[in-house]
């Protein structure tokens, strides 16, 4: 998978010159237990970690180095509402969720990490963390067809676009480093944004 990312990288740089935009967006969902059987874990732990995590830790370090060359950019990564819920409620998911909610949250520490390695060259990282919304993977998890009462309470990725859009228009003064909340039954809008706590650690 990484001589594939970074071939894609180079070729898209070589083709239009540079890279405004990364969303790293690839993801898979299984059911996973702690006290599912040993073999089973294993594979479903190395599937879920090398595309959820994996994934979008080699689509920033392909892109990181030309947007800090270029003098700006964005990576936005697609997370879950699991690590940023609505207000009132936990974090995590379901029963069956542990690998892929920690696949989830290893993207929040790059989140959180690179927004501050990256601000001072230009670039943002935000991570969008979605309720439920109309995709392959999620139609994949249930093993049918979705019923239409079901398909309705979804968000549709159109709506998802249109707030990544609304996000890049902050431009270069925008936020970074949140976790930004999409929620069924909410507002599909940029929240107001919020001003970071001080950091533990420099």
């Amino acid at each position: 998978m990484s001589d594939d990312v970074r071939g894609f990288v180079d070729a898209a740089i070589e083709r239009f010159g540079r890279i405004h935009t990364m969303v790293s967006n690839a993801g898979i969902w299984r059911a996973t237990s702690p006290v599912d059987p040993w073999e089973k874990s294993i594979d479903d732990f190395d599937a879920l970690i090398a595309t959820n995590l994996r994934g979008v830790f080699l689509c920033g370090r392909a892109i990181a180095p030309h947007m800090v060359e270029m003098g700006g950019g964005n990576i936005v990564n697609i997370a879950t509402d699991h690590i940023c819920p609505p207000p009132g409620y936990n974090t995590g998911g379901g029963t069956r969720m542990d690998v892929y909610d920690a696949s989830k949250w290893g993207i929040n520490g790059f989140t959180q990490a690179w927004s501050r390695v990256l601000e001072p060259h230009g670039v943002r990282v935000n991570a969008l963390c979605m309720d439920a919304t109309d995709s392959e993977m999620i139609r994949g998890a249930l093993g049918m067809t979705p019923p239409q009462e079901l398909l309705d309470t979804w968000m549709r990725p159109e709506q998802i676009a249109g707030l990544l859009v609304a996000l890049l228009k902050e431009g270069p003064e925008g936020r970074t480093g949140e976790n930004i909340g999409i929620w069924l039954d909410h507002e599909i809008a940029l929240p107001p944004r919020v001003d970071p706590l001080p950091h533990r650690f420099q």
